[in-house]
């Protein structure tokens, strides 16, 4: 079976990109083809390049499904529009990265949003990241829509210290709480100032920085790379993600996999994965001073070894990357026979 996969290009930086390339790096039982639609110096040149050639793609590679990788706003019309170019020799997935896609539908005009519904329910499968994602789009393909957790290889052996850092990985922005995340850093240093805060990533970093400049415990960091991720995670007691709004991120699954457990908000698939007390925390939105007690009381806790433990088995039972492979085979399977 071949898939042609239709999302940003694998080198690029972000949860989509680092499901793709986990993907391509498995043993699978079909072929992957990838056709990068995305790059971040030229985000409409591969789309248009793609509008012109997919349909040639698909008959030289022999391709019976394509698997679009989704978000919200332009990621959906890119994605979209490409759908519409495909004929029905192939059969089309679309495959639902989007953390709001809700809020991005609620505030679409009536024709944009005839548009969206059009296209969901005309895709052959829809697939979420998680069973709550799956059920809000069950509104638009009632009888396609799937859901598949993302998945993490098998960790890189590494050492870990006994340590009182927290780490935050991925975009720096409102949408993922960073702003809350200073107030929370601001409260510990208050009770415990050996507590340090790392935060590694891309977006509004310069805005953070200068917010930042005057807290001795929280420094930042730039995209790392998987050398660098690994140091990191040999210093990280804990992940710390306050995000508004999420799909399934790949920086809960991948910090847990390393037995470093999370403080995450109660959104998107999170509740999925995190178990409040047993193999993370789970708070609400924005409730700074919870997550800040939560803080605390990790740290004083002479067993946080054994949450660290859990979130490793968590990971390794239901989220490993064989698993994941064969859920995928049954959903292209089922495609391709309909």
């Amino acid at each position: 079976m071949n898939v042609l996969m239709v999302g940003p290009d694998k080198s690029e930086k972000g949860g989509i990109a680092t499901v793709i390339q986990n993907t391509v790096n498995a043993e699978t039982p079909f072929n992957v083809i990838e056709l990068g639609n995305w790059k971040s110096e030229s985000r409409w040149l591969p789309f248009l390049k793609n509008m012109v050639r997919i349909r040639s793609t698909i008959r030289k590679k022999d391709i019976d499904v394509v698997h679009f990788h989704v978000a919200q706003k332009g990621s959906f019309f890119r994605k979209a529009f490409l759908a519409l170019m495909v004929n029905k020799s192939a059969k089309t997935i679309f495959h639902m990265h989007a953390s709001e896609f809700d809020r991005f539908y609620d505030d679409s005009n009536n024709v944009v949003k005839r548009f969206i519904k059009y296209i969901l329910s005309t895709r052959d499968q829809v697939v979420a990241v998680s069973p709550e994602w799956r059920d809000y789009y069950r509104q638009f393909a009632p009888e396609k829509a799937e859901a598949i957790y993302n998945a993490v290889p098998d960790p890189i052996p590494i050492t870990r210290m006994l340590s009182k850092n927290i780490l935050t990985l991925g975009r720096i922005g409102k949408r993922k709480g960073s702003y809350d995340l200073l107030e929370v850093a601001k409260q510990v240093a208050e009770v415990d100032p050996e507590i340090t805060f790392s935060i590694c990533g891309d977006g509004e970093v310069a805005k953070f920085e200068e917010l930042s400049k005057n807290m001795c415990n929280l420094r930042v960091f730039s995209w790392l790379n998987e050398e660098q991720k690994a140091n990191m995670f040999s210093n990280t007691a804990l992940h710390f993600l306050p995000s508004y709004q999420e799909g399934l991120p790949m920086a809960i699954l991948e910090t847990m996999s390393y037995g470093i457990p999370n403080l995450a908000t109660n959104i998107g698939g999170i509740p999925s994965v995190i178990k409040d007390k047993q193999n993370g925390f789970i708070c609400e939105p924005g409730d700074s001073e919870k997550m800040t007690q939560t803080i605390l009381q990790f740290f004083s806790n002479q067993n946080r070894e054994e949450i660290g433990e859990e979130a490793e088995q968590t990971i390794a039972q239901n989220f490993s990357m064989s698993t994941y492979i064969k859920s995928w085979e049954a959903v292209y399977r089922y495609a391709v026979n309909q």
